[in-house]
């Protein structure tokens, strides 16, 4: 992998597998390449441009392979500057029925339940949690 596009394409190929394995009821961190892009020294890919519409039938094929094989998708609010998974991939997962659950990724106590304010009172996180 050498591009950012390349590497959230494989990251939605390896979900689709984990879906499709039968080994787990969920997915967490299902667009994680968000927070590999911020932090290029420690990975070093390839500035492509990287637009998630570049990704849509990966997304499309990892959420199906989500709802066919009856997993959760996650919605997570611990890496601070935005909500996980991204609005497009919540809104297809609600579109598509995919239950969701809050993972707040607590690593301190102190850290559980945070931002689940901000979850509620955003769309589509909102609809997806209630």
């Amino acid at each position: 992998v050498k591009t950012r596009t390349e590497y959230a394409k494989a990251m939605m190929e390896n979900t689709t597998s984990l879906a499709n394995s039968g080994y787990f009821d969920a997915v967490a961190h299902i667009d994680m390449y968000k927070w590999v892009f911020t932090l290029p020294d420690r990975f070093p890919l390839m500035d492509d441009g990287f637009k998630e519409e570049n990704i849509k039938e990966d997304i499309e094929k990892a959420l199906n392979a989500i709802k066919q094989n009856g997993l959760e998708l996650e919605i997570n609010p611990h890496f601070k500057k935005e909500l996980y998974p991204s609005p497009y991939i919540t809104k297809r997962a609600l579109e598509l029925g995919i239950k969701f659950y809050f993972g707040s990724d607590a690593h301190k106590p102190q850290d559980v339940g945070d931002k689940l304010d901000c979850i509620l009172n955003t769309e589509p996180y909102r609809r997806a949690l209630l």
